[in-house]
């Protein structure tokens, strides 16, 4: 049988175990959060990343409208790589 003291001691590691929890991932959450000062830190992976980005947006709405021809899906998936690039470059060029 267990005693009331024992229960409080196990709830206390309890919930040490989940305050540790916790807090590792308002860490982890604080470092997602913080992408402009590794833009910064990183541009030209950055730019790197915003390119792939706008060749798998521009190649998934190029299938969408390939009725519409060719000459729209180039032009909607180059418009999508200078958006992607113009906004990495904004949030590289911002400081907080």
């Amino acid at each position: 049988m267990t005693t009331a003291s024992e229960l409080k001691a196990k709830l206390e590691s309890q919930n040490k175990e989940v305050g540790r929890i916790a807090h590792q991932i308002e860490e982890r959450l604080e470092t997602y959060a913080d992408w402009p000062s590794k833009v910064r830190q990183h541009p030209f992976q950055s730019v790197g990343i915003a390119v792939v980005a706008g060749l798998a947006l521009g190649g998934a709405n190029r299938s969408l409208i390939q009725g519409a021809g060719k000459q729209v899906g180039s032009l909607l998936h180059a418009g999508l790589t200078a958006s992607l690039v113009a906004a990495v470059n904004r949030a590289a060029q911002s400081s907080p």
